[in-house]
């Protein structure tokens, strides 16, 4: 008998711009890179380790947005130069599917700037202070953010099995 088994962890945004004025629509679909903080926490739980870790550790609360194109990166623990923060609007699993999807929007007053990266955090210490919290996810973009642009993120984790 042969058996195959293959796990894995990995993270896509999905990210709609929509133009108040135009009505012009754009959907971009990218894959993440996930920071060793959420690989670590996720061997520790299988360890039953507590020192140092809780299940509250992957716990999704925030998405981050700052201004640095720096590369991302797994050692990464913190955007290179946060400047805004927003809690997540839901967070769910779809019935039957294999992944958590939490979702943002940035209104019309939020994040006005040309946001490059995008981190999300989690963790009983993110809060809406800048660089608080775990994050477990960066990726770098080039999204010009103005008051006529709605912007909705979803990002899903996906566990493969």
């Amino acid at each position: 008998m042969q058996v195959k088994e293959q796990a894995g962890f990995r993270g896509e945004y999905q990210i709609e711009i929509i133009d108040t004025v135009t009505g012009a629509r754009e959907i971009h679909k990218l894959k993440n890179t996930l920071t060793n903080i959420n690989k670590d926490i996720h061997l520790a739980m299988l360890l039953g380790v507590t020192t140092g870790y809780s299940f509250d550790d992957l716990n999704i609360k925030y998405f981050a947005f700052g201004d640095s194109d720096t590369p991302a990166a797994a050692t990464q623990t913190k955007l290179v130069n946060e400047r805004f923060r927003k809690q997540i609007t839901t967070k769910e699993r779809p019935t039957g599917q294999n992944y958590v999807e939490s979702i943002v929007s940035l209104g019309s007053p939020d994040a006005n700037f040309t946001i490059k990266e995008i981190g999300v955090f989690a963790g009983s210490t993110a809060t809406g202070t800048k660089d608080s919290g775990k994050m477990i996810s960066r990726i770098v973009v080039n999204i010009e953010k103005f008051e006529n642009k709605i912007i909705n993120i979803i990002r899903r984790d996906f566990i493969t099995i």
